[in-house]
């Protein structure tokens, strides 16, 4: 082959492979022999400085290591033993590859302390061989002290072994040779200063780009090509001569700048998101494949070498390869993406030149002595998994500040937000004190706005929504962005950050709202252990709410000192609570606690004042609380089927593990900890099956004790769900109402399929779930009405899921029915009627994957051969026969006695109520037969669901409980009809409410009612009538029905279709009006902002569809009916990926009337749509004005 030795002179030279045996002894010999060759060879010619202006250059680093994150020779993060993945077979293929399109291309070899020193064979001829690259192609051998020393090593430590390891690397190399950079991950300014004052090394790659929250840790803030650091902080660029490090900054990994703008990663698949993602081979070949990763390192180099070589003179790309991939993801793969990514790199840019870390450095130093750069970037996302083709993302980096605007250029009309503004110019100071015991894991440089979005402040802004002195800070360097169009601001909050879980968190009379923290779904849910936000005192920290509105089944106390009893009780302060989080100050300001949840996983970190020595109780209020292999662990008795587990581990090994006299049944255990221990994280996993599978859910959720990740990915995933509906528009409250509603809805049905399998309080058993998850707690009364058809609208498979564990849960308890108040300890069987057969008939008709023959069957047999009592899970008695022959549920007369044992004697019959709901179910199981096409069966029940007209009182216009004989109840007050909660006749609501109960036939109430202008006046009227007493009196009889507007009861779920009826008599004006109101009075953006029992989404699903302008008036019905929308704007994410938008043209507080309204540019000729409209997408538009059109 031809080897240059200069632009002139050509010498030939054997085409056999150069080796040396181990047994050699000339090693002094091979070295002379080499490095004379490669002098000759000119394999060590340097770059000169003014070739860095019009250049472009690959750094690549291979690194060695024994085992993943080892940061010290003992100092090993991860358990994972890689010395048979290194081996010289491995080395040599990919140092082979990388050459074979590119014969002079040169590389740095990172040696982590322990490769250098390891005496193992295969390290031994790693290193030999690495020598013998460098003195054959001029490679550089340095020191890798892994990625993350400084987060766990103190400085001094860090200091002296980088001495040593570099002795080692001269001592290896021989002929006086050193590193001219050293690789480390994050390097603080101290051991920068360090290697350029104290080993003359002036190079060093220290920083890793904005990478944060991966792999344990992470420090963004730096600009990402090189520059000299300042003495205050390793991200920050040297501010003057006083603050001058001479040591060069370089980062380690190209990113793609549209996947960087995020925090933490989900994985590496095409369909998960990776902040990483750019020319790494883990984040892209092994991610993606060899196609579609080669495409992404390309897209992600021709940033830099196209327009970024423009805007900067230069372009440079850097790259770390671990060698033990070779083996670890295989050959075949690693090898043609190393040949694939450096020959298409030299053929599409052919002057590119692979150079070693150290040469590029100093390249760089010699071009800029001082910090006088100013890098300009610009991309739009390649379309390749999280790098977004629709977003273009533009960087300025200078001494000064960084700065990124981020826009959506498919859409003409979204302005550039500025996403990150770190101003180089203000304080900073890294933190200190790290070690192995106790890591810091954040180092970021986070000032003004930073990319990541992780605070309140960092919403993305448009420029002149800076403050006067960053904006002419901006100005100044990039005069340009001054004339830059700015469009109207919008508002630029993720819908996580405006969830406000102490909305509604004191009560007007009855169950406040809970500040519930859990992931969308989640089996594991904790809210504060106390009753609502006025009371003083938590009674422990929560470890999981095993139903909505319960109480944590376990609790963790934590005290500063070793305390001998149980903590039943302790003060709070500075609360901070979102739906991804919880942060307060406990015990007199003495523990400051941070939470963050997972699926069935969650993690505690607990931050004690100096000096103290700190302990924590793990208690069971049922059960036991005692330690377990590596571990703790518990049980909790919830009934007699059911317990829940719980397994838990702390990054702090205790110094005792005691049992603690308790009371009752409950168990208690306090683990004390060394003195002086100022941290404590505590991570555990739950479980309804065992404790091993508790431990078994841990292990699959975390890796280590990172509450950052999972805050982060906690918080990634609460806007990817409630971003399915994106508003614009609208106050800053109104959308905290809106986002808020929609956070409750989403607190359950809970999943609780793990690994696969569940446990069924319906008998006992576990079972393999199928592939579809297993959900519970849901009370169906409640969310039948308008929380499952939005669920079906937004997430239909999840809703297929649901549906079909219920229908699971009928088949499991024996008896076939359906159920009604389905929980993680059973079937309470708690309200009345039978509404499951809603859900199904509602998901049919919207076109979703349900077993239809099974749901009617189930349904059928749960309205046939159960009773119909209240409250009850008894088979079909005394009412039901009753029921069967005369088609309602007859009343008793005041002072009569209750024959029916199932009546439950504080719920009573509720027969209004209960033959206005089962008019209903039969309605709906009359849809369900016609949609199997049993036509005799569909007749059966569509007859009896007329049955509420045995009960409508002609002379009133109510409906009107009937005595066994047919005959009204007489005398009788519609506003207090009797018993607790009117439960002597319709239930916690009066009539006035029922008296609208009629959801499946309008039309016939309205006909009933004597006609449309009749109906409307009685409907006015409902919002009219005064409550008939003093307020202290009326609630003191109906506590359910608060929210008021005349009789009409905002608070409870019978009363959301109400203001709706309006459009079925001719008046959607109305409608709007009444819409309008009640949301702006009764749901409010504060700690009373919800008027009465919420439900747990019950409530808050009228809030979401009426803000967005469109009810469910009848589920099992595919229609949806007009109200008022309040935002101009609402984009709705359908499960097929298309988009049905919502725009209200000139819509406002007072302009709330719709003038006219269009569906895909066709008129609509009455105030509903059909659910059709959603199937792929559409425009729905409506012509908003102040005045009705009557």
């Amino acid at each position: 082959m031809k080897l240059h030795l200069s632009r002139k002179t050509t010498i030939l030279v054997s085409e056999r492979k150069w080796r040396f045996s181990n047994d050699d002894n000339s090693t002094a010999m091979k070295r002379v022999f080499l490095f004379a060759l490669a002098m000759m060879l000119g394999t060590f010619s340097t770059i000169s400085a003014q070739e860095l202006e019009g250049g472009r250059y690959v750094t690549l680093c291979f690194m060695v290591r024994t085992t993943p994150w080892e940061v010290s020779r003992d100092v090993k993060l991860h358990p994972r033993e890689e010395s048979d993945w290194h081996t010289l077979e491995s080395v040599t293929a990919l140092r082979e590859a990388f050459a074979k399109n590119n014969p002079n291309g040169r590389l740095t070899w990172g040696f982590t302390l322990n490769a250098l020193e390891d005496p193992r064979e295969n390290y031994v001829q790693i290193r030999q061989y690495a020598v013998e690259c460098h003195y054959r192609y001029g490679d550089e051998i340095s020191y890798f002290p892994g990625y993350f020393p400084a987060m766990y090593l103190p400085e001094d430590r860090i200091n002296r072994e980088m001495s040593e390891a570099i002795a080692e690397i001269s001592a290896l190399v021989g002929n006086g040779y050193r590193p001219d950079c050293i690789m480390g991950g994050f390097l603080s300014a101290g051991t920068l200063k360090y290697l350029a004052e104290k080993e003359d090394i002036h190079v060093a790659h220290a920083v890793i780009w904005s990478q944060h929250a991966i792999d344990g840790g992470g420090a963004d803030g730096s600009p990402s090509y090189p520059f000299y650091p300042s003495t205050e902080h390793f991200c920050k660029p040297a501010q003057g001569p006083d603050d001058f490090i001479d040591c060069v900054n370089l980062d380690g990994w190209t990113m793609d700048f549209i996947c960087a703008r995020q925090s933490g990663a989900s994985g590496h698949g095409i369909d998960q998101y990776n902040s990483r993602r750019g020319v790494g081979p883990i984040e892209t070949y092994q991610g993606w494949g060899l196609e579609l990763g080669q495409k992404e390192v390309m897209h992600t180099e021709s940033i830099h070498f196209d327009d970024g070589f423009r805007k900067n003179g230069f372009g440079w790309v850097t790259d770390i390869w671990e060698t033990q991939m070779y083996h670890e993801f295989g050959k075949d793969l690693m090898i043609p993406a190393m040949e694939r990514w450096v020959g298409e790199t030299r053929e599409r840019w052919p002057d590119v030149q692979f150079v070693t870390f150290g040469e590029f450095g100093k390249l760089w130093r010699e071009a800029h002595p001082t910090n006088d750069w100013d890098y300009r970037f610009e991309e739009r996302g390649s379309g390749l998994g999280d790098s977004y083709n629709n977003l273009e993302i533009r960087w300025f980096m200078n001494p000064e500040f960084r700065l990124a605007l981020l826009k959506d250029w498919h859409k003409s009309d979204d302005p550039a937000r500025v996403i990150d503004f770190t101003r180089y110019d203000l304080p900073a100071k890294e933190p200190t004190g790290a070690t192995p015991g106790h890591p810091i894991k954040d180092w970021s440089l986070m000032n003004v706005i930073n990319q990541k979005g992780l605070r309140p402040q960092d919403s993305p802004k448009l420029l002149s929504e800076l403050d006067s002195e960053s904006q002419e800070m901006i100005y100044a360097h990039y005069p340009e962005l001054r004339t830059e169009s700015l469009q109207e601001p919008r508002d630029s909050k993720t819908p996580a950050d405006y969830v406000n879980p102490t909305m509604g968190n004191i009560s007007h009379i009855l169950v406040p709202t809970f500040p519930t923290v859990h992931l969308p779904g989640g089996m594991l849910r904790i809210t504060p252990e106390r009753y609502d936000a006025t009371e003083e005192f938590l009674a422990g920290l929560p470890v999981i709410v095993t139903s909505h509105r319960g109480s944590s089944a376990f609790t963790i106390s934590p005290s500063s000192g070793p305390e001998a009893a149980v903590i039943e009780s302790m003060r709070y302060d500075n609360e901070h609570i979102h739906p991804y989080s919880y942060e307060a100050d406990v015990a007199d300001g003495q523990i400051h606690v941070k939470f963050a949840p997972s699926e069935q996983s969650a993690i505690y970190e607990l931050d004690f004042l100096e000096g103290s020595q700190p302990s924590v109780s793990l208690r069971s209020r049922n059960g036991s609380a005692h330690p377990t292999g590596e571990g703790f662990g518990g049980e909790q008795i919830l009934n007699d089927k059911v317990k829940v587990y719980m397994y838990m581990e702390t990054d702090v090994k205790p110094v005792s593990a005691t049992p603690l006299s308790d009371r009752g049944n409950a168990s208690s255990l306090r683990l004390v900890f060394p003195k002086g221990t100022m941290s404590v994280s505590i991570r555990y996993g739950v479980s309804f099956i065992s404790e091993e599978q508790a431990r078994l859910n841990l292990l699959r959720e975390q890796e280590g004790f990172d509450l950052t990740g999972l805050t982060d990915k906690a918080r990634r995933i609460w806007n990817e769900t409630l971003g399915k509906i994106k508003v614009h528009g609208g106050t800053e409250d109104e959308r905290t109402v809106f986002y808020t509603s929609f956070y409750r809805i989403l607190e359950r049905p809970v999943r609780i399929s793990e690994d696969g399998k569940y446990f069924s309080a319906s008998d006992g058993k576990v079972h393999d779930d199928g592939g579809h998850p297993f959900y519970t707690d849901d009370w169906i009364w409640d969310t039948y009405r308008a929380a499952h058809p939005l669920r079906a609208l937004l997430f239909p498979e999840t809703e297929e899921d649901i549906i079909r564990s219920y229908l699971l849960m009928a088949e499991q308890t024996g008896e076939h029915w359906l159920p009604t108040f389905p929980e993680v300890t059973g079937d309470s069987r708690r309200m009345n009627s039978n509404h499951a057969v809603a859900m199904i008939a509602d998901a049919l008709y919207k076109g979703l994957s349900v077993d239809a023959e099974k749901g009617f069957e189930y349904g059928k047999r749960a309205l046939q051969e159960k009773t119909l009592a209240p409250w009850s899970g008894a088979k079909a008695g005394e009412i039901d026969r009753f029921y069967k022959e005369h088609g309602y549920i007859p009343a008793l007369r005041p002072g009569e006695t209750e024959t029916d044992p199932n009546v439950n004697s504080f719920e009573k019959r509720q027969p209004v109520a209960v033959t206005l709901g089962t008019a209903y179910d039969e309605w709906c199981l009359s849809r369900i037969a016609e949609w199997l096409g049993k036509k005799k069966e569909a007749e059966s029940f569509r007859e009896r669901s007329f049955n509420y007209r045995n009960l409508f009182n002609p002379e009133t216009g109510f409906f009107h409980p009937k005595d066994a004989s047919g005959a009204f109840i007489e005398p009788f007050d519609y506003r207090f009809p009797g018993g607790p909660g009117a439960r002597d006749s319709y239930d916690e609501n009066n009539g006035w409410v029922y008296r609208w109960d009629v959801p499946h036939n309008i039309p016939d109430l309205v006909s009933l009612m004597g006609g449309p202008e009749n109906f409307v006046e009685n409907l006015d009227r409902t919002f009219e009538e005064p409550l008939g007493m003093s307020k202290r009196d009326f609630y003191a009889l109906m506590p359910d029905h608060t929210g008021n507007i005349g009789q009409f009861s905002m608070a409870n779920e019978p009363s959301m279709h109400i203001p709706y009826l309006y459009n079925y008599a001719g008046a959607p004006w109305k409608t709007q009006k009444r819409v309008r109101q009640l949301l702006s009075t009764w749901f409010r953006n504060d700690l009373m902002g919800v008027p009465g029992d919420e439900d747990g989404g019950g409530l808050s699903s009228f809030v979401v569809f009426s803000m967005m302008g469109f009810y469910p008036v009848t589920p099992g019905l595919p229609s949806y009916d007009l109200g008022s929308p309040v935002f101009r704007k609402v984009d709705i994410s359908l499960p097929d990926g298309g988009t049905f938008e919502i725009v209200a043209e000139g819509v406002s507080e007072v302009a709330k009337y719709i003038q006219n309204a269009t569906l895909n540019g066709q008129p609509l000729n009455e105030p509903r749509f059909g659910h059709d409209a959603f199937r792929s997408g559409g425009r729905l538009e409506l012509r908003m004005s102040d005045w009705p059109a009557k």
